[in-house]
Protein backbone atom coordinates (compact mmCIF):
# COMPACT_ATOMS: atom_id res chain seq x y z
CA UNK A 1 0.00 0.00 0.00
CA UNK A 2 1.11 3.29 -0.47
CA UNK A 3 1.21 6.14 1.50
CA UNK A 4 0.58 9.33 -0.17
CA UNK A 5 1.88 12.39 1.55
CA UNK A 6 -0.43 13.84 4.39
CA UNK A 7 -2.33 17.55 3.32
CA UNK A 8 -2.79 18.79 6.57
CA UNK A 9 -3.50 22.29 5.51
CA UNK A 10 -6.83 21.29 4.07
CA UNK A 11 -8.11 18.91 7.05
CA UNK A 12 -6.78 15.62 4.88
CA UNK A 13 -4.73 14.12 7.36
CA UNK A 14 -3.87 11.56 4.95
CA UNK A 15 -4.75 9.37 1.70
CA UNK A 16 -4.11 6.11 0.75
CA UNK A 17 -4.50 3.91 -2.58
CA UNK A 18 -5.74 0.55 -2.19
CA UNK A 19 -4.22 -1.51 -5.58
CA UNK A 20 -7.43 -3.03 -7.34
CA UNK A 21 -8.02 -6.77 -7.17
CA UNK A 22 -9.25 -6.91 -10.67
CA UNK A 23 -7.36 -5.57 -13.72
CA UNK A 24 -7.69 -5.60 -17.40
CA UNK A 25 -6.62 -8.66 -19.24
CA UNK A 26 -3.41 -8.35 -21.42
CA UNK A 27 -4.23 -7.94 -25.10
CA UNK A 28 -3.80 -11.32 -26.97
CA UNK A 29 -0.32 -12.34 -28.11
CA UNK A 30 -1.18 -14.61 -30.81
CA UNK A 31 -4.24 -13.36 -32.46
CA UNK A 32 -4.81 -16.73 -34.86
CA UNK A 33 -5.67 -17.92 -31.25
CA UNK A 34 -8.73 -15.97 -30.95
CA UNK A 35 -9.54 -12.64 -28.87
CA UNK A 36 -12.36 -11.01 -27.00
CA UNK A 37 -12.91 -7.41 -27.46
CA UNK A 38 -13.89 -5.10 -24.79
CA UNK A 39 -13.61 -1.69 -23.36
CA UNK A 40 -12.20 -0.63 -20.10
CA UNK A 41 -13.47 2.62 -18.28
CA UNK A 42 -10.92 3.79 -16.15
CA UNK A 43 -12.99 4.83 -12.57
CA UNK A 44 -11.42 6.14 -9.33
CA UNK A 45 -13.41 5.20 -6.17
CA UNK A 46 -12.86 7.87 -3.58
CA UNK A 47 -14.25 6.80 0.36
CA UNK A 48 -14.80 9.21 2.66
CA UNK A 49 -14.95 7.03 5.68
CA UNK A 50 -15.65 10.00 8.38
CA UNK A 51 -18.96 12.23 8.71
CA UNK A 52 -19.53 14.30 11.40
CA UNK A 53 -22.87 16.37 11.61
CA UNK A 54 -22.44 17.59 15.58
CA UNK A 55 -20.88 15.95 18.67
CA UNK A 56 -23.66 13.36 18.65
CA UNK A 57 -23.82 12.02 15.38
CA UNK A 58 -20.41 10.93 13.86
CA UNK A 59 -19.83 8.05 11.83
CA UNK A 60 -16.35 6.49 11.27
CA UNK A 61 -15.54 3.44 8.81
CA UNK A 62 -13.09 0.62 10.12
CA UNK A 63 -10.79 -0.83 7.94
CA UNK A 64 -13.28 -3.78 7.79
CA UNK A 65 -16.70 -1.41 6.77
CA UNK A 66 -14.10 0.41 4.26
CA UNK A 67 -13.43 -3.49 2.64
CA UNK A 68 -16.75 -3.79 2.65
CA UNK A 69 -17.61 -0.76 0.63
CA UNK A 70 -15.17 -2.12 -1.59
CA UNK A 71 -17.03 -5.41 -1.72
CA UNK A 72 -20.42 -3.79 -2.78
CA UNK A 73 -18.00 -2.44 -5.39
CA UNK A 74 -16.83 -5.50 -6.42
CA UNK A 75 -19.89 -6.89 -6.84
CA UNK A 76 -21.27 -4.10 -9.09
CA UNK A 77 -18.35 -4.63 -11.43
CA UNK A 78 -19.32 -8.02 -11.69
CA UNK A 79 -22.94 -6.77 -12.79
CA UNK A 80 -21.81 -4.74 -15.22
CA UNK A 81 -19.35 -7.14 -17.04
CA UNK A 82 -21.84 -10.04 -17.08
CA UNK A 83 -24.83 -7.78 -18.34
CA UNK A 84 -22.63 -5.76 -21.29
CA UNK A 85 -21.92 -9.54 -22.35
CA UNK A 86 -18.35 -8.87 -21.31
CA UNK A 87 -17.68 -5.96 -23.24
CA UNK A 88 -17.71 -3.40 -20.02
CA UNK A 89 -14.69 -3.62 -17.92
CA UNK A 90 -15.20 -0.68 -15.21
CA UNK A 91 -11.45 -0.62 -14.63
CA UNK A 92 -11.33 0.30 -10.55
CA UNK A 93 -8.93 2.28 -8.23
CA UNK A 94 -9.68 2.87 -5.23
CA UNK A 95 -8.69 5.93 -3.12
CA UNK A 96 -9.42 6.75 0.59
CA UNK A 97 -9.67 10.62 1.92
CA UNK A 98 -8.93 10.67 5.49
CA UNK A 99 -10.85 14.06 5.80
CA UNK A 100 -13.89 14.29 7.98
CA UNK A 101 -17.03 15.87 6.35
CA UNK A 102 -19.25 18.05 7.53
CA UNK A 103 -22.94 18.71 7.11
CA UNK A 104 -22.00 22.01 5.48
CA UNK A 105 -19.95 20.49 3.05
CA UNK A 106 -22.81 17.52 2.02
CA UNK A 107 -24.43 19.91 -0.10
CA UNK A 108 -28.52 20.51 0.15
CA UNK A 109 -30.08 19.49 -3.24
CA UNK A 110 -33.78 19.08 -3.44
CA UNK A 111 -34.91 16.63 -2.16
CA UNK A 112 -31.63 15.42 -0.07
CA UNK A 113 -28.09 16.42 0.60
CA UNK A 114 -25.88 14.90 -1.76
CA UNK A 115 -21.68 15.40 -2.22
CA UNK A 116 -21.10 17.20 -5.24
CA UNK A 117 -17.84 17.45 -7.09
CA UNK A 118 -16.91 21.28 -6.77
CA UNK A 119 -16.26 24.01 -3.90
CA UNK A 120 -17.98 23.78 -0.72
CA UNK A 121 -17.01 26.59 0.68
CA UNK A 122 -14.87 28.20 -2.01
CA UNK A 123 -11.69 26.87 -0.74
CA UNK A 124 -12.51 23.01 -0.45
CA UNK A 125 -13.75 20.71 -2.50
CA UNK A 126 -13.84 16.97 -3.80
CA UNK A 127 -12.03 18.13 -6.84
CA UNK A 128 -9.62 19.54 -4.57
CA UNK A 129 -8.73 17.13 -2.42
CA UNK A 130 -7.92 14.56 -5.72
CA UNK A 131 -5.76 17.29 -6.82
CA UNK A 132 -3.65 17.32 -3.51
CA UNK A 133 -3.92 13.92 -3.64
CA UNK A 134 -2.20 14.03 -7.51
CA UNK A 135 -5.02 12.92 -9.41
CA UNK A 136 -5.01 14.66 -12.59
CA UNK A 137 -7.84 16.14 -14.62
CA UNK A 138 -9.11 13.73 -17.52
CA UNK A 139 -6.82 10.90 -15.47
CA UNK A 140 -10.17 8.67 -14.60
CA UNK A 141 -12.99 8.79 -16.59
CA UNK A 142 -15.34 8.07 -14.14
CA UNK A 143 -15.32 9.51 -10.26
CA UNK A 144 -17.14 7.74 -7.80
CA UNK A 145 -17.18 9.29 -4.02
CA UNK A 146 -18.68 7.06 -1.41
CA UNK A 147 -19.10 8.94 1.58
CA UNK A 148 -20.05 8.22 5.59
CA UNK A 149 -23.21 9.81 5.92
CA UNK A 150 -25.80 8.82 8.39
CA UNK A 151 -29.77 9.89 7.90
CA UNK A 152 -31.31 11.59 10.80
CA UNK A 153 -34.96 13.83 11.30
CA UNK A 154 -34.73 16.19 8.48
CA UNK A 155 -31.29 15.46 6.99
CA UNK A 156 -31.56 12.47 4.47
CA UNK A 157 -28.70 12.39 1.38
CA UNK A 158 -29.36 10.56 -2.32
CA UNK A 159 -27.08 9.07 -4.50
CA UNK A 160 -26.36 10.92 -7.82
CA UNK A 161 -24.78 11.47 -11.10
CA UNK A 162 -23.30 14.17 -13.22
CA UNK A 163 -22.72 12.84 -16.81
CA UNK A 164 -19.01 13.06 -18.91
CA UNK A 165 -18.61 17.05 -19.95
CA UNK A 166 -19.99 18.09 -16.85
CA UNK A 167 -16.89 19.90 -15.73
CA UNK A 168 -15.98 17.43 -12.79
CA UNK A 169 -11.83 16.65 -12.92
CA UNK A 170 -12.07 17.82 -16.87
CA UNK A 171 -14.42 15.66 -18.60
CA UNK A 172 -15.13 12.65 -16.25
CA UNK A 173 -18.47 11.51 -15.32
CA UNK A 174 -19.07 12.10 -11.12
CA UNK A 175 -21.08 9.81 -9.00
CA UNK A 176 -21.88 10.35 -5.26
CA UNK A 177 -23.27 8.02 -2.87
CA UNK A 178 -23.65 8.35 0.83
CA UNK A 179 -23.00 5.07 3.04
CA UNK A 180 -26.49 5.15 4.64
CA UNK A 181 -28.10 1.79 2.97
CA UNK A 182 -28.19 -1.65 3.24
CA UNK A 183 -25.07 -3.94 1.62
CA UNK A 184 -27.64 -5.25 -0.89
CA UNK A 185 -29.15 -2.05 -1.79
CA UNK A 186 -25.85 -0.31 -1.78
CA UNK A 187 -25.27 -2.92 -4.90
CA UNK A 188 -27.84 -2.44 -6.65
CA UNK A 189 -27.04 2.07 -5.91
CA UNK A 190 -23.77 1.34 -7.64
CA UNK A 191 -24.98 -0.64 -10.57
CA UNK A 192 -28.04 2.06 -10.59
CA UNK A 193 -25.59 5.17 -11.31
CA UNK A 194 -23.40 3.84 -13.28
CA UNK A 195 -25.45 3.15 -15.49
CA UNK A 196 -26.54 6.54 -16.00
CA UNK A 197 -23.09 7.26 -16.46
CA UNK A 198 -23.19 5.24 -19.31
CA UNK A 199 -26.48 6.42 -20.68
CA UNK A 200 -24.13 9.95 -20.54
CA UNK A 201 -21.45 8.06 -22.68
CA UNK A 202 -23.45 6.27 -25.50
CA UNK A 203 -25.19 9.72 -25.78
CA UNK A 204 -21.61 11.53 -25.93
CA UNK A 205 -20.55 9.13 -28.64
CA UNK A 206 -23.37 9.68 -30.85
CA UNK A 207 -25.13 6.57 -29.73
CA UNK A 208 -22.80 3.83 -32.05
CA UNK A 209 -24.68 1.85 -34.00
CA UNK A 210 -28.05 2.68 -32.72
CA UNK A 211 -27.70 1.30 -29.66
CA UNK A 212 -29.33 3.39 -26.72
CA UNK A 213 -28.64 2.01 -23.40
CA UNK A 214 -32.04 3.80 -22.15
CA UNK A 215 -32.36 6.24 -19.09
CA UNK A 216 -31.71 4.24 -15.88
CA UNK A 217 -34.94 6.47 -14.22
CA UNK A 218 -37.58 5.53 -16.52
CA UNK A 219 -38.51 2.05 -16.93
CA UNK A 220 -42.10 2.63 -17.59
CA UNK A 221 -40.79 3.78 -21.23
CA UNK A 222 -38.25 0.80 -21.64
CA UNK A 223 -40.20 -1.36 -24.41
CA UNK A 224 -38.68 -5.10 -22.42
CA UNK A 225 -40.99 -6.52 -20.05
CA UNK A 226 -39.47 -6.67 -16.57
CA UNK A 227 -40.25 -8.19 -12.88
CA UNK A 228 -38.01 -5.37 -10.64
CA UNK A 229 -35.79 -3.22 -10.43
CA UNK A 230 -32.80 -5.37 -10.87
CA UNK A 231 -34.19 -7.07 -13.81
CA UNK A 232 -34.66 -3.54 -15.40
CA UNK A 233 -30.88 -2.61 -14.84
CA UNK A 234 -29.58 -6.11 -16.50
CA UNK A 235 -31.98 -5.58 -19.43
CA UNK A 236 -30.65 -1.71 -20.16
CA UNK A 237 -26.89 -3.48 -20.83
CA UNK A 238 -27.87 -6.86 -22.14
CA UNK A 239 -29.82 -6.05 -25.13
CA UNK A 240 -27.60 -3.88 -26.13
CA UNK A 241 -25.74 -4.93 -29.95
CA UNK A 242 -22.18 -5.80 -28.27
CA UNK A 243 -20.18 -4.46 -30.63
CA UNK A 244 -21.33 -0.93 -29.92
CA UNK A 245 -19.34 -0.87 -26.58
CA UNK A 246 -16.38 -1.26 -29.39
CA UNK A 247 -17.53 2.16 -30.70
CA UNK A 248 -17.76 4.92 -27.83
CA UNK A 249 -15.49 7.62 -28.20
CA UNK A 250 -12.47 6.89 -26.85
CA UNK A 251 -12.04 9.69 -24.40
CA UNK A 252 -13.79 7.83 -21.99
CA UNK A 253 -13.71 4.42 -22.89
CA UNK A 254 -10.68 2.34 -24.16
CA UNK A 255 -10.66 -0.83 -26.52
CA UNK A 256 -8.37 -3.65 -24.94
CA UNK A 257 -8.46 -7.25 -25.88
CA UNK A 258 -7.66 -10.34 -24.08
CA UNK A 259 -6.95 -14.02 -25.54
CA UNK A 260 -10.38 -16.14 -26.36
CA UNK A 261 -9.01 -19.42 -27.17
CA UNK A 262 -12.55 -21.01 -28.59
CA UNK A 263 -14.07 -17.77 -29.64
CA UNK A 264 -17.01 -18.06 -27.18
CA UNK A 265 -16.91 -14.39 -25.77
CA UNK A 266 -15.46 -15.44 -22.42
CA UNK A 267 -11.35 -14.41 -22.26
CA UNK A 268 -9.43 -17.50 -21.10
CA UNK A 269 -8.04 -15.62 -18.12
CA UNK A 270 -6.57 -12.77 -16.79
CA UNK A 271 -7.63 -9.88 -13.87
CA UNK A 272 -11.36 -9.61 -15.15
CA UNK A 273 -14.29 -10.34 -12.73
CA UNK A 274 -15.13 -13.43 -15.22
CA UNK A 275 -13.09 -15.50 -17.22
CA UNK A 276 -12.96 -19.31 -18.18
CA UNK A 277 -10.40 -19.47 -15.60
CA UNK A 278 -12.55 -18.34 -12.56
CA UNK A 279 -15.65 -20.21 -14.11
CA UNK A 280 -13.69 -23.57 -14.21
CA UNK A 281 -14.22 -23.90 -17.64
CA UNK A 282 -12.44 -25.48 -20.63
CA UNK A 283 -10.94 -22.47 -22.44
CA UNK A 284 -10.56 -25.11 -25.53
CA UNK A 285 -14.34 -25.33 -25.50
CA UNK A 286 -17.09 -23.40 -26.60
CA UNK A 287 -19.70 -25.02 -24.52
CA UNK A 288 -18.20 -26.38 -22.04
CA UNK A 289 -20.75 -28.82 -20.76
CA UNK A 290 -22.12 -29.58 -23.62
CA UNK A 291 -25.69 -28.82 -22.55
CA UNK A 292 -26.00 -27.01 -25.85
CA UNK A 293 -25.58 -23.25 -24.37
CA UNK A 294 -21.76 -21.40 -24.83
CA UNK A 295 -20.06 -20.60 -21.61
CA UNK A 296 -20.87 -16.85 -22.65
CA UNK A 297 -24.77 -17.94 -22.98
CA UNK A 298 -24.55 -19.40 -19.40
CA UNK A 299 -23.43 -16.04 -17.91
CA UNK A 300 -26.57 -14.80 -19.50
CA UNK A 301 -29.24 -17.30 -18.27
CA UNK A 302 -30.99 -14.87 -15.95
CA UNK A 303 -30.58 -11.43 -14.74
CA UNK A 304 -29.74 -11.93 -10.95
CA UNK A 305 -27.15 -14.87 -11.64
CA UNK A 306 -25.87 -17.04 -13.73
CA UNK A 307 -26.02 -21.20 -14.81
CA UNK A 308 -23.36 -23.47 -14.09
CA UNK A 309 -21.11 -23.60 -17.39
CA UNK A 310 -19.46 -27.05 -15.89
CA UNK A 311 -22.85 -28.78 -15.34
CA UNK A 312 -25.39 -29.17 -18.17
CA UNK A 313 -27.99 -29.65 -15.85
CA UNK A 314 -28.00 -26.83 -13.32
CA UNK A 315 -31.06 -27.15 -11.44
CA UNK A 316 -30.79 -31.07 -11.17
CA UNK A 317 -34.50 -31.23 -12.44
CA UNK A 318 -33.81 -33.54 -15.51
CA UNK A 319 -33.77 -30.87 -18.63
CA UNK A 320 -30.45 -29.63 -19.91
CA UNK A 321 -29.83 -26.09 -19.58
CA UNK A 322 -30.28 -25.11 -23.53
CA UNK A 323 -34.22 -26.55 -23.42
CA UNK A 324 -34.81 -24.97 -19.53
CA UNK A 325 -36.57 -21.42 -19.80
CA UNK A 326 -35.57 -21.57 -15.93
CA UNK A 327 -32.20 -23.09 -15.79
CA UNK A 328 -31.85 -22.11 -12.02
CA UNK A 329 -34.77 -23.00 -10.82
CA UNK A 330 -36.26 -26.83 -10.32
CA UNK A 331 -39.86 -26.54 -9.09
CA UNK A 332 -43.71 -28.10 -10.33
CA UNK A 333 -44.71 -25.89 -12.83
CA UNK A 334 -48.04 -28.29 -12.53
CA UNK A 335 -51.12 -27.47 -9.88
CA UNK A 336 -53.54 -29.90 -9.03
CA UNK A 337 -57.07 -30.22 -9.41
CA UNK A 338 -58.93 -30.34 -6.17
CA UNK A 339 -60.31 -27.79 -2.85
CA UNK A 340 -58.11 -28.95 -0.14
CA UNK A 341 -59.76 -28.03 3.21
CA UNK A 342 -58.57 -24.71 4.75
CA UNK A 343 -57.95 -25.36 8.47
CA UNK A 344 -54.65 -23.83 9.05
CA UNK A 345 -53.05 -26.91 8.24
CA UNK A 346 -51.44 -28.80 5.02
CA UNK A 347 -52.47 -32.79 5.26
CA UNK A 348 -50.74 -35.77 3.64
CA UNK A 349 -51.03 -35.49 0.24
CA UNK A 350 -53.26 -32.71 0.59
CA UNK A 351 -51.10 -30.42 -2.10
CA UNK A 352 -48.47 -30.42 -4.35
CA UNK A 353 -45.42 -28.76 -3.08
CA UNK A 354 -44.67 -26.43 -6.03
CA UNK A 355 -41.71 -24.67 -4.50
CA UNK A 356 -39.03 -24.44 -1.45
CA UNK A 357 -37.11 -21.59 0.02
CA UNK A 358 -34.32 -22.31 2.15
CA UNK A 359 -32.22 -19.09 3.85
CA UNK A 360 -29.06 -21.27 4.60
CA UNK A 361 -29.91 -20.37 8.36
CA UNK A 362 -32.74 -21.74 11.05
CA UNK A 363 -34.00 -18.27 10.76
CA UNK A 364 -36.30 -18.19 8.04
CA UNK A 365 -37.56 -21.07 5.43
CA UNK A 366 -40.63 -21.91 3.20
CA UNK A 367 -42.26 -24.69 1.47
CA UNK A 368 -45.31 -23.48 -0.59
CA UNK A 369 -47.92 -25.31 -2.03
CA UNK A 370 -50.79 -24.54 -4.98
CA UNK A 371 -54.23 -26.36 -5.77
CA UNK A 372 -56.92 -25.33 -8.60
CA UNK A 373 -60.95 -25.95 -8.37
CA UNK A 374 -62.62 -24.03 -11.04
CA UNK A 375 -62.39 -20.46 -10.92
CA UNK A 376 -60.45 -20.28 -7.21
CA UNK A 377 -56.62 -20.85 -7.35
CA UNK A 378 -55.62 -21.93 -3.44
CA UNK A 379 -52.29 -21.57 -1.98
CA UNK A 380 -50.57 -22.43 1.06
CA UNK A 381 -47.23 -22.37 2.55
CA UNK A 382 -45.34 -23.85 5.96
CA UNK A 383 -42.92 -21.09 6.78
CA UNK A 384 -40.18 -21.08 9.35
CA UNK A 385 -39.54 -18.33 11.40
CA UNK A 386 -37.67 -18.22 14.59
CA UNK A 387 -39.59 -14.84 15.55
CA UNK A 388 -42.95 -14.44 14.08
CA UNK A 389 -43.67 -10.48 14.27
CA UNK A 390 -47.75 -9.29 13.49
CA UNK A 391 -48.27 -5.45 14.70
CA UNK A 392 -51.28 -5.99 12.10
CA UNK A 393 -49.75 -3.01 10.12
CA UNK A 394 -50.51 -2.71 6.37
CA UNK A 395 -47.09 -3.57 4.99
CA UNK A 396 -45.14 -4.15 8.01
CA UNK A 397 -45.65 -7.24 9.55
CA UNK A 398 -44.54 -10.91 8.83
CA UNK A 399 -46.90 -12.60 5.89
CA UNK A 400 -46.68 -14.59 3.30
CA UNK A 401 -46.87 -12.71 -0.33
CA UNK A 402 -48.81 -14.11 -3.23
CA UNK A 403 -47.56 -11.71 -6.47
CA UNK A 404 -50.11 -12.05 -9.57
CA UNK A 405 -48.80 -10.92 -13.02
CA UNK A 406 -52.52 -11.02 -13.98
CA UNK A 407 -51.70 -10.18 -17.67
CA UNK A 408 -48.15 -11.80 -18.11
CA UNK A 409 -46.55 -8.48 -19.44
CA UNK A 410 -43.87 -7.93 -16.62
CA UNK A 411 -44.62 -7.06 -12.77
CA UNK A 412 -42.59 -3.32 -12.95
CA UNK A 413 -44.12 -0.76 -14.78
CA UNK A 414 -46.31 -3.50 -16.58
CA UNK A 415 -49.83 -2.72 -17.18
CA UNK A 416 -52.26 -2.49 -13.80
CA UNK A 417 -53.06 -5.55 -13.19
CA UNK A 418 -49.82 -6.79 -10.56
CA UNK A 419 -51.56 -8.05 -7.70
CA UNK A 420 -49.88 -7.93 -3.44
CA UNK A 421 -52.26 -10.58 -1.53
CA UNK A 422 -50.63 -10.70 1.49
CA UNK A 423 -51.67 -12.93 4.51
CA UNK A 424 -49.99 -12.67 7.92
CA UNK A 425 -50.21 -15.38 10.22
CA UNK A 426 -52.70 -13.65 13.19
CA UNK A 427 -56.31 -12.76 13.61
CA UNK A 428 -59.37 -14.53 15.65
CA UNK A 429 -59.78 -18.23 15.46
CA UNK A 430 -57.48 -19.13 13.08
CA UNK A 431 -58.97 -16.65 10.36
CA UNK A 432 -55.61 -14.96 9.17
CA UNK A 433 -55.29 -11.39 7.87
CA UNK A 434 -55.20 -10.82 4.54
CA UNK A 435 -53.99 -7.54 2.72
CA UNK A 436 -54.38 -6.33 -0.65
CA UNK A 437 -52.46 -3.81 -3.37
CA UNK A 438 -52.07 -3.40 -6.83
CA UNK A 439 -48.74 -2.44 -8.60
CA UNK A 440 -49.78 0.43 -10.61
CA UNK A 441 -48.03 0.99 -14.34
CA UNK A 442 -47.26 4.91 -13.50
CA UNK A 443 -44.56 6.75 -13.06
CA UNK A 444 -43.87 6.25 -9.61
CA UNK A 445 -44.97 2.14 -10.07
CA UNK A 446 -47.41 2.85 -6.98
CA UNK A 447 -49.07 0.35 -4.85
CA UNK A 448 -52.70 1.15 -3.76
CA UNK A 449 -55.07 -0.57 -1.94
CA UNK A 450 -56.61 -3.65 -3.84
CA UNK A 451 -60.22 -5.65 -2.29
CA UNK A 452 -59.07 -8.96 -1.21
CA UNK A 453 -62.50 -9.32 0.78
CA UNK A 454 -63.43 -12.37 -1.25
CA UNK A 455 -59.97 -14.69 -0.30
CA UNK A 456 -60.44 -16.60 2.58
CA UNK A 457 -57.23 -17.58 4.99
CA UNK A 458 -56.84 -19.73 8.04
CA UNK A 459 -53.43 -20.01 9.77
CA UNK A 460 -51.95 -21.63 12.41
CA UNK A 461 -48.98 -21.12 14.31
CA UNK A 462 -46.35 -23.92 15.57
CA UNK A 463 -42.87 -23.79 17.47
CA UNK A 464 -40.45 -22.17 15.26
CA UNK A 465 -43.04 -20.47 12.83
CA UNK A 466 -46.43 -20.89 10.78
CA UNK A 467 -48.71 -22.43 8.39
CA UNK A 468 -50.94 -19.91 5.69
CA UNK A 469 -53.76 -21.41 3.71
CA UNK A 470 -55.88 -19.32 0.93
CA UNK A 471 -58.23 -19.58 -1.50
CA UNK A 472 -58.23 -16.54 -3.93
CA UNK A 473 -61.09 -16.39 -5.70
CA UNK A 474 -60.75 -15.39 -9.71
CA UNK A 475 -62.38 -11.83 -8.73
CA UNK A 476 -59.75 -11.11 -6.19
CA UNK A 477 -57.67 -10.64 -9.17
CA UNK A 478 -59.49 -9.52 -12.49
CA UNK A 479 -57.75 -10.91 -15.56
CA UNK A 480 -56.63 -14.08 -14.08
CA UNK A 481 -58.88 -17.22 -15.24
CA UNK A 482 -58.42 -20.17 -13.93
CA UNK A 483 -59.70 -23.28 -15.16
CA UNK A 484 -58.52 -26.60 -16.62
CA UNK A 485 -55.56 -25.37 -19.24
CA UNK A 486 -55.50 -21.91 -18.15
CA UNK A 487 -52.08 -20.29 -16.18
CA UNK A 488 -51.22 -17.87 -13.73
CA UNK A 489 -48.20 -16.16 -13.98
CA UNK A 490 -46.93 -15.37 -9.91
CA UNK A 491 -44.27 -15.49 -7.57
CA UNK A 492 -44.50 -16.16 -3.75
CA UNK A 493 -42.62 -14.05 -1.00
CA UNK A 494 -41.69 -14.38 2.54
CA UNK A 495 -41.91 -11.06 4.46
CA UNK A 496 -39.84 -10.68 7.78
CA UNK A 497 -39.57 -7.38 9.75
CA UNK A 498 -37.10 -8.61 12.20
CA UNK A 499 -34.94 -8.89 9.14
CA UNK A 500 -33.74 -5.28 8.70
CA UNK A 501 -31.33 -5.38 5.43
CA UNK A 502 -34.53 -6.62 3.33
CA UNK A 503 -36.86 -8.22 4.96
CA UNK A 504 -38.99 -9.57 2.22
CA UNK A 505 -37.14 -12.68 0.08
CA UNK A 506 -38.44 -14.55 -3.21
CA UNK A 507 -39.16 -17.77 -2.59
CA UNK A 508 -37.57 -18.84 -5.80
CA UNK A 509 -34.53 -16.97 -5.91
CA UNK A 510 -33.70 -16.70 -1.92
CA UNK A 511 -33.20 -12.66 -2.45
CA UNK A 512 -34.86 -9.68 -1.55
CA UNK A 513 -38.06 -9.44 -2.87
CA UNK A 514 -37.24 -7.57 -6.24
CA UNK A 515 -34.30 -9.98 -6.99
CA UNK A 516 -37.76 -11.99 -7.91
CA UNK A 517 -38.15 -14.80 -10.75
CA UNK A 518 -41.93 -15.28 -12.21
CA UNK A 519 -42.80 -18.39 -13.32
CA UNK A 520 -45.88 -19.61 -15.19
CA UNK A 521 -48.42 -22.20 -13.20
CA UNK A 522 -50.65 -24.46 -15.26
CA UNK A 523 -53.83 -25.90 -14.04
CA UNK A 524 -53.49 -29.70 -15.09
CA UNK A 525 -56.40 -31.57 -15.85
CA UNK A 526 -58.47 -33.69 -13.38
CA UNK A 527 -57.19 -37.30 -12.15
CA UNK A 528 -59.88 -39.83 -12.56
CA UNK A 529 -61.30 -40.79 -9.15
CA UNK A 530 -60.85 -38.40 -6.42
CA UNK A 531 -59.40 -35.46 -8.09
CA UNK A 532 -55.92 -35.52 -6.60
CA UNK A 533 -52.82 -35.93 -8.18
CA UNK A 534 -50.76 -37.29 -5.49
CA UNK A 535 -47.96 -35.63 -3.87
CA UNK A 536 -46.66 -33.26 -6.95
CA UNK A 537 -43.29 -34.46 -7.30
CA UNK A 538 -41.44 -31.83 -8.72
CA UNK A 539 -41.79 -31.98 -12.52
CA UNK A 540 -41.84 -29.39 -15.27
CA UNK A 541 -43.75 -28.89 -18.77
CA UNK A 542 -43.47 -25.46 -20.56
CA UNK A 543 -42.64 -22.37 -18.80
CA UNK A 544 -42.56 -18.96 -20.86
CA UNK A 545 -40.50 -16.48 -19.63
CA UNK A 546 -40.41 -12.84 -21.08
CA UNK A 547 -38.11 -10.75 -22.48
CA UNK A 548 -34.38 -10.83 -23.73
CA UNK A 549 -31.61 -12.69 -21.78
CA UNK A 550 -34.19 -14.17 -19.46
Amino acid sequence: MTRLAAIGAFVLTSAWWIPSPIRAGEPADDPGSGTAPYVEIATLVVIYPNYEMNETVRVRLTREQIAAEQGCVEAARRFIWRSSNLRCLMKVDYLILERTLTLDMVRFWDPGYGLHYDSWDGKTSVEQDLHDAGIADDQYSVIIAMYAFKHTEGVTAGAGTTAVNGGCMGDAAYVSIPLSWERATRESVIEHEFLHVLDGLYEASGNPGGADPHHADQPASFSYAKDGWKHFSFLINSTLDPESWLHLDARWAQVASATDTDHDGVPDAGELPITEETLGTDPSEADSDHDGLTDLAELLAWYYAESDPTNPDTDDDGLDDSIDPHPLLAFSDQIAHGAPHLDGTIGADEYPRIAAYNGGTPDLDAAVYARWSDGVLYVAADVTDDAVRTPLEPRWHDAFEVRLDAQKDGWSYCGDRNYIIAITPSGDDGVAETWGYNHLDDEADSLVEHDVSAVTARYSLREGGYVIEAAIPERAMPGVTIEQGASVRLTFAIQDIDVWEWPEFNVFTGREADVAEFVELHCAAPKPGNGFQGTGTAFRATINPIGPGR
